[in-house]
């Protein structure tokens, strides 16, 4: 169990404890799925106690391989992580491009 920097017993409905939430459906609702949910992770979302947080977006190809992955803090502006993939049709591997802002 890990300790958490908010005390449940004075404020349980306090959210601000450190999560990692993660969608499977374009609906992006906690908990939720929907028609389009193939078991690809669609989006994450880390949150950080005390602070704000960071969102991950995945997209796949027609094939359901890693297409590229963004992260935003707090879901918006400019992103702080990019890793595209390229598939090369007869490659032993793929190429992996990654990018810091």
């Amino acid at each position: 169990m890990r300790l958490s920097t908010k005390s449940f017993a004075t404020d349980p409905a306090d959210g601000d404890r450190g999560a990692i939430v993660s969608y499977y459906s374009n609906n992006f609702v906690q908990g939720g799925t929907g028609a389009d949910n193939s078991g690809n992770l669609l989006r994450q979302e880390m949150y950080i106690p005390g602070s704000g947080y960071f969102q991950q977006n995945y997209h796949y190809d027609s094939l359901n391989r890693l297409d590229w992955v963004k992260e935003k803090l707090n879901g918006t502006g400019d992103e702080t992580f990019k890793q595209t993939t390229l598939m090369i049709v007869g490659a032993t591997a793929p190429s992996i491009k990654t990018s810091h802002p």
